[in-house]
């Protein structure tokens, strides 16, 4: 009996129900009360009480708080990234900024910066993108979201910032590109092969990269492309190129701003690059390999 697993008189059950409503069990067909679980841990929580001196009345409103209070955090409680993503992605549709920064804070705690990146990040900014290709209203949130994500990220490599880092990698994206998360993301990698990144960021001119390398002097120079610098405007509708586009023309740039350093640059748009010659051909590349490679050497 529930009575005994509590240990109570059947008196007290029946007196706490009718009294204080704790707890509501339902009734089979033949009127027995039919304990649930939460019932029993809501019985053994009044009891507690009780013996800890609270009157009866007082003892039943507490029990049902700290119960309520339980049952939040369970609801808080995140079982992995692929949960979190739709989470993420609700809380960005809600404009919830509150449970976006928590989310990603919890995200953290699970798995490296990179990781979450990869299968958090990345998939909830793709849904919220596929959102707003269907319906113009949702800018608002890609905004939102993206600020927020981006918020994360800063604070992700000030924590994985090495004290005595192997390379300083400098990260930009090229000119007339806005979309700069792939590069923090970049950088996040960089952190983790115990490099030291230094972000530009985004619509980095050649002029002003060039600049930027003699005053930092990095070891290796990475450029992000996702929508400028598109060869084909039908592959990317979005994609807005100057009448006099020559992508050999704007690649040479960046490489004579590089000097001397190692570089390399790839996004999205590098998969509508074609033909190009052979000592630029060397530098483009969005294998997260061929980085590695070049942050470990």
């Amino acid at each position: 009996m529930v009575a005994d697993m509590i240990g109570v008189t059947a008196a007290n059950l029946r007196a706490w129900e009718r009294r204080y409503g704790i707890p509501k069990p339902r009734r089979a067909g033949n009127s027995y009360r039919l304990y649930s679980d939460e019932d029993v841990k809501l019985l053994r929580k009044m009891k507690a009480l009780c013996e800890a001196g609270h009157a009866p009345s007082n003892a039943s409103k507490l029990a049902f708080a700290e119960l309520e209070q339980e049952e939040q955090i369970e609801l808080k409680t995140y079982p992995g990234l692929n949960q979190l993503k739709d989470r993420l992605v609700n809380a960005a549709i809600e404009f919830n900024t509150i449970e976006i920064d928590q989310t990603l804070q919890y995200a953290a705690t699970l798995e490296s910066a990179w990781v979450v990146y990869q299968e958090l990040i990345e998939p909830a900014l793709c849904a919220i993108g596929d959102l707003w290709e269907q319906d113009a209203s949702y800018l608002a949130n890609e905004h939102l979201l993206s600020h927020s994500v981006k918020s994360a990220m800063v604070q992700f490599l000030k924590v994985l910032r090495p004290p005595r880092p192997r390379k300083k990698v400098l990260l930009a994206c090229v000119q007339d590109e806005l979309h700069d998360i792939p590069l923090y993301a970049l950088a996040i990698r960089c952190a983790h092969a115990g490099c030291l990144p230094i972000i530009i960021g985004a619509n980095t001119p050649p002029v002003a990269l060039k600049n930027a390398v003699e005053h930092t002097q990095p070891d290796l120079i990475i450029l992000s492309a996702t929508t400028a610098l598109y060869c084909h405007q039908q592959d990317h509708p979005k994609a807005d190129l100057p009448p006099s586009f020559d992508l050999e023309t704007e690649l040479n740039a960046y490489k004579e701003a590089c000097g001397q350093v190692s570089w390399l640059i790839g996004g999205r748009s590098e998969q509508t690059w074609n033909n190009l010659p052979k000592d630029l051909n060397q530098h483009v590349s969005s294998d997260k390999l061929d980085l590695d490679r070049l942050l470990l050497v």
